[in-house]
Parts: C-alpha cells; structure tokens; sequence
C-alpha cells in the first residue's frame, strides 16, 4: 500500500521537498512560537494499531518528516 504526500508523490523516493509551519500553542489557542520546517519530504509513515471493527481502539497515524533545517518564526 502506497502512500502520497501532497499531491501524488511517494515516500522514500526521489519525492518534492516541502516546507511547512508548526504552532505552539496556548490553552486560548493564541500561537506562542512558531517553527517554520524547510525542505521537509516524508520518510516514515506508520499507522496504529490494524482496525479491528470488534476491537475498541483508537487509530494513531506516526509520519516521520525529513527536513533540511529548522527556523524560528518571529512575529
């Protein structure tokens, strides 16, 4: 099972680098910091557990990104 990352291309091939923002976050939802990702391509990508319709479980997706470097956002 393949997966895609944005528009059609395949982890842990010659994939599209991407940049993106994380958040940090308050309680109010008001950001406190940010981070912007350069050059980002997944490398991992895992989901857990199997879905089981008799089990009562909740499904957790674990990407893993590669990224060139980090920078501090400022406002």
């Amino acid at each position: 099972m393949s997966r895609k990352w944005a528009g059609g291309t395949i982890p842990g091939t010659a994939s599209e680098r991407r940049s993106l923002i994380v958040e940090i976050r308050d309680l109010t939802g008001t950001p406190v910091e940010a981070y912007r990702a350069v050059g980002c391509r997944p490398s991992v990508f895992q989901a857990l557990p199997d879905l089981d319709a008799d089990a009562n479980a909740v499904a957790i997706h674990l990407p893993k990104l590669d990224c060139e470097r980090w920078e501090r956002q400022t406002a």
